[in-house]
């Protein structure tokens, strides 16, 4: 017989034969309790595409839109070149090459 931690096997055996009656019982009472709220709830189904017809709707109002006045009053936005040119570009090379 190999030993287990608590000491005395009946006692050990006895705690882990209740605790596990208890758990499987909970599961029990669970799966019981949960089963007809989940077997009642609707299937809800949608329609694969609304059509809202507004043919017999009178639809009265203005139409508003910018006729173009903000697409040539707009200014084009102007940037700083990212390419820095070389001032001594020629004498950074002879020097390069001296150096070899």
């Amino acid at each position: 017989m190999v030993p287990r931690l608590g000491g005395d096997d009946s006692i050990w055996t006895e705690n882990t034969m209740l605790r596990r009656l208890l758990i499987a019982g909970a599961l029990v009472m669970g799966l019981l309790l949960t089963g007809p709220v989940l077997a009642d709830s609707p299937q809800v189904q949608y329609r694969q595409e609304t059509v809202i017809d507004f043919s017999d709707v009178a639809l009265e109002g203005e139409l508003r839109r910018p006729d173009g006045a903000y697409l040539l009053a707009r200014k084009r936005a102007e940037f700083d070149s990212l390419i820095r040119l070389r001032e001594h570009f020629l004498n950074e090379l002879q020097t390069s090459l001296d150096n070899l």
